[in-house]
């Protein structure tokens, strides 16, 4: 029996190509008999990039429950060997994505046979005929649908029909475009950095430090945050941008105690750092305005002298007024020390709303019933599926879904798969914009997160 199988891959991030899905259709060739048919999520144990994450709607979050590539590559090895295989770009994308993941996994790379449609297009079609030799765009000539781009097993299914479109417009002959894969030499497995995570992460540990500081003492809970911290982000802890910050809080984690000398020292290591980044000055501040809320409110207890640290600190970045939570926050603390002390009840009060600016979703969801008539602002990924489905349901019942975040917004609807890129630990910069009107302009907008939207929705 022969077998041709059509496969495709989407990947987690652009340096490793850590598979995250595969896309398999394996037939009979002459019988057209299938023999498997499978799109498989597969868990890449990498970071995503999030320009991979917007392609093709695939989180880490999705697949963290998924079977690694050794489990995946048990399974479906039998339908790539002895198989002409069928893809587009495949040598380059599809192969070498398949490639570099058995080096990374100590498995050999079987000899592996391929048919690209783009070859066969470029050699056959006039660049007349067409923009470009992309795989939507030969889909469109020849008519052909792709249910859902970048879905590796819907892109599996196109390429076939785009191989038999090709091969019954065309007069060619397939021995001529059968190649015998060769994988790169010294495909290496790189540790994958994303650079706007490792800056919110650095932004927040030097906030929370700052708040450490404000009262000149380490707590137990303090140092168990800063444990908690350095397991979070290990897989940061080989960049050379914070090596130093690494070392230095793994020494103050041995010891179980910072002195004064090494605070200092650790805030100048996470200054220089910020050096040799670039970007927002108000929205770095406002990471570390967070991070430092986080380490004052971590040993659940808030004296005066934290909160005096906390309004100079304020006073000193007073750039960021206007943007929320600076605003609401300077006004509670001058408030509650207008007469110089700080009661228990003020300091529970302010621990609690701290907490809520904290966690802004949790606390401003609201129960929705109706969108008809309501404008919506998507936001993060959604378990529902791609946002472009999400949009459609809205728009079915009424709703009005806006392509940017303005004061007269009505629901802001946050995806329950967030986003590797929110800015501020919990939430994005969308988010934050729509908290700056609310405060700002006292706007109506309700904040829902997608459990809860489509639980209730009539």
């Amino acid at each position: 029996m022969k077998k041709v199988t059509y496969f495709d891959v989407e990947w987690a991030n652009s340096k490793n190509k850590s598979i995250c899905q595969m896309g398999i259709l394996c037939e009979d060739f002459e019988t057209d008999e299938p023999i498997f048919e499978r799109g498989i999520y597969v868990n890449p144990e990498d970071d995503f990039d999030f320009h991979c994450v917007v392609k093709h709607q695939i989180t880490q979050q999705k697949v963290a429950n998924e079977p690694t590539f050794p489990q995946v590559w048990e399974n479906v090895k039998q339908y790539l060997c002895d198989a002409i295989v069928i893809g587009h770009k495949i040598a380059g994308a599809d192969f070498d994505a398949l490639a570099k993941c058995l080096q990374r996994y100590n498995l050999d790379i079987p000899k592996l046979y391929y048919i690209d449609t783009c070859e066969i297009a470029t050699r056959c079609m006039s660049r007349d005929l067409i923009d470009s030799f992309e795989l939507k765009t030969i889909c469109n000539y020849f008519g052909i649908d792709i249910e859902t781009e970048h879905d590796a097993f819907d892109d599996a299914c196109a390429n076939k029909d785009l191989f038999l479109a090709l091969k019954k417009c065309f007069d060619i002959n397939l021995d001529d475009f059968v190649h015998e894969y060769s994988p790169v030499e010294g495909f290496v497995f790189e540790e994958f950095i994303s650079e706007p995570n490792l800056r919110k992460a650095m932004c927040e540990i030097y906030g929370v430090i700052q708040g450490i500081s404000l009262d000149s003492q380490l707590s137990n809970a303090e140092l168990e945050y800063i444990i908690e911290w350095r397991k979070n982000n290990e897989r940061f802890a080989k960049s050379e941008k914070i090596i130093h910050v690494i070392d230095l809080l793994d020494t103050i984690i041995c010891a179980g105690k910072i002195t004064q000398k090494e605070l200092k020292m650790l805030r100048e290591a996470i200054a220089d750092y910020f050096l040799i980044i670039s970007s927002s000055g108000i929205t770095r501040s406002i990471q570390v305005l967070y991070g430092i809320l986080k380490g004052i409110v971590c040993d659940k207890e808030i004296s005066k002298n934290e909160c005096e640290n906390l309004r100079d600190w304020l006073y000193e970045h007073n750039f960021l007024k206007g943007n929320y939570p600076f605003d609401d926050i300077l006004n509670l603390v001058e408030t509650i020390l207008q007469d110089n002390v700080i009661t228990t009840k003020e300091s529970e009060n302010l621990q609690t709303i701290i907490n809520s600016m904290l966690n802004p979703i949790n606390e401003l969801k609201s129960q929705v019933y109706n969108v008809k008539g309501c404008t919506v602002y998507l936001t993060g990924n959604f378990s529902y599926g791609r946002k472009e489905s999400v949009a459609k349901f809205i728009e079915k019942c009424g709703g009005i879904v806006a392509t940017s975040v303005t004061k007269s917004l009505d629901i802001m609807l946050i995806g329950d798969l967030g986003s590797e890129e929110y800015a501020y630990g919990t939430f994005g910069g969308n988010i934050q914009k729509a908290m700056n009107y609310k405060n700002k302009y006292s706007t109506n907008t309700l904040f829902v997160t997608e459990k809860d939207f489509f639980s209730t929705i009539k």
